[in-house]
């Protein structure tokens, strides 16, 4: 007798507890408790695009095998990854704030007109005739030099809901040109942001897999996806927001050195890495009025970048500068574009 309780309380915890997964496929249970790095999310401003919206009474538009439609998919995403981002601190702008269409131009303005540090727009993909296709692809705008930063968060997304969703199938270059899809073009809603903040639209699954469509039915899923997303903007801001600023106004005449300062977005960070250099000098490239600067020094102590001005001085007028770089964790500013105005030599 005293045997069998002996095996009765040690096999009890065993089966007070659920197994745990043996297979990539199987989703482990989430307490969807934020990690400690979720912290460098607060103070941001993100911008949600729940994609499509309205024109519910066209049939067949944006549907699933059964009709389960794309824009209620996208709707329910956002909706939970608000209150996660919210929860870290950061500020939450939607595009819509219900079933309703809105035009994507108006789309990219609300996040410009809002301040954001991120546009994020949120769909699930689709193939005619290949139910069984289902992976993750992140879509940024024009080509990879036209906005680092915007791969920077892409990779991470990737990861995040990757990890998350579990999907059998992947893409084996996930992350995709928006010109892949139009030439010339892009996405409009990526397009329209012009490059003055990062911008990703993310393809999480694909609905028209039946299977898929079944789990994106379910609150649950949509949730597990919406943290995914979430794990992949903490990752992103855990690795810094690098920046730069002109010391000073600029050059006041042709002849003056423009003196440029690099931020890595981690000095204000406790850590004794601070004492290395945080900006990756390798990777610094200046653009003066979109044309590359070839003469230039970079003192890593200070972060001091010094321009020399060309054999015939600046030219008189407002002048753009672009300073490409990444820190440490390979992030790249997301607002790398500087003004700056020469007065004519007297």
């Amino acid at each position: 007798m005293k045997k069998r309780l002996f095996l009765f309380f040690l096999l009890l915890p065993a089966a007070c507890h659920a197994p745990l997964p043996t297979r990539w496929e199987d989703l482990p249970p989430r307490a969807f408790d934020p990690p400690p790095y979720a912290r460098f999310l607060e103070g941001l401003t993100i911008c949600l695009d729940p994609g499509h919206g309205g024109h519910a009474d066209w049939k067949g538009y944006k549907r699933g095998p059964t009709g389960f439609r794309e824009a209620v998919m996208n709707w329910r995403v956002a909706r939970f990854l608000r209150g996660f981002l919210e929860k870290a601190g950061a500020k939450v702008v939607l595009t819509r704030h219900g079933d309703e269409a809105v035009s994507l131009q108006r789309r990219s303005r609300i996040a410009l007109e809002a301040g954001a540090d991120l546009f994020l727009s949120l769909h699930h993909n689709a193939i005619s005739g290949k139910p069984s296709v289902n992976y993750t692809t992140i879509w940024y705008h024009a080509g990879p030099d036209y906005s680092p930063a915007s791969l920077d968060v892409a990779r991470c997304l990737f990861f995040g809901i990757t990890h998350e969703l579990r999907l059998s199938q992947v893409a084996e270059v996930p992350l995709h040109s928006d010109y892949l899809m139009y030439p010339g073009s892009g996405f409009g809603v990526l397009r329209h942001i012009q490059g003055k903040i990062p911008a990703v639209l993310c393809e999480s699954s694909f609905f028209s897999n039946p299977a898929e469509e079944n789990r994106l039915k379910d609150p649950t899923y949509n949730k597990r996806e919406a943290w995914g997303i979430f794990l992949g903007l903490a990752r992103w801001a855990l690795g810094g927001f690098p920046s730069a600023r002109i010391l000073g106004r600029g050059p006041h005449v042709p002849s003056e050195v423009l003196r440029v300062r690099l931020f890595s977005g981690l000095e204000k960070r406790k850590s004794w890495a601070l004492k290395s250099p945080l900006v990756l000098a390798s990777s610094i490239q200046p653009f003066l009025d979109g044309r590359r600067l070839e003469r230039w020094t970079f003192e890593p102590k200070k972060g001091l970048l010094l321009l020399p001005p060309p054999k015939e001085g600046w030219s008189p007028g407002k002048h753009t500068l672009r300073v490409e770089f990444m820190n440490i964790f390979k992030n790249s500013p997301p607002r790398p574009t500087l003004t700056w105005t020469c007065r004519p030599a007297s």
